[in-house]
């Protein structure tokens, strides 16, 4: 059975961080594929301003050109409304009953993920891949939420490990607003487009 991995998010920009997550991911656990799914309404940011969903799947486009394995899906933004993690693996599973798929988070979100529309069938429909962080929440250590959604849901939890790439998509926004060079954290490709688009000013 062909496993593919998802790596969602809104990629505002999508960044190196996204793209040595993704290639571990792949690695570890021996994944055929990986698909990059731009977020087109990310439920969490409805506050925040977000850039065009075009320019964000164009980014990723570019940033993928020289990985085999990865491609970027747009099923999120071709199904409409908000993209729910749960509803997105739902209807994955009924297009795509041949393909077992892994979903890979990071740390953070395994603590969240209790207030995401229905984890229930998020677990019940997918492994859960976290990218282990430098950092632990105070209330609870990783091993222990782990255990707990595991006993709890029945999860399919594992930890992906890779070297950690200290940028986010928000701190290259804030290094363009600033004038900065972000020039270390995205792909050259993805730079250019940014530069030639005058994104995130």
């Amino acid at each position: 059975m062909m496993e593919i991995g998802i790596l969602g998010g809104t990629f505002d920009p999508i960044h190196n961080g996204h793209l040595q997550l993704a290639q571990h991911a792949m690695e570890q656990f021996q994944l055929d594929k990986i698909w990059l799914m731009p977020s087109p309404n990310p439920p969490h940011k409805v506050e925040k301003k977000v850039t065009d969903y075009a320019m964000r799947a164009e980014m990723v486009e570019l940033a993928i050109s020289g990985f085999l394995h990865f491609e970027r899906s747009d099923f999120e933004n071709q199904r409409g409304g908000k993209s729910y993690t749960s509803d997105t693996l739902q209807a994955l599973r009924e297009q795509y009953p041949e393909i077992q798929f892994s979903f890979i988070m990071g740390a953070d979100s395994l603590y969240e993920i209790e207030t995401w529309h229905r984890p229930e069938v998020i677990f019940s429909l997918a492994r859960i891949l976290v990218a282990m962080r430098d950092y632990q929440k105070e209330h609870r250590e990783l091993s222990v939420q782990s255990k707990y959604l595991r006993e709890k849901y029945l999860a399919d939890i594992e930890f992906i490990s890779y070297p950690r790439v200290d940028i986010s998509s928000e701190q290259i926004r804030q290094l363009c607003r600033e004038k900065g060079s972000i020039a270390s954290y995205v792909p050259a490709k993805v730079l250019e487009f940014i530069k030639q688009h005058h994104l995130y000013q």
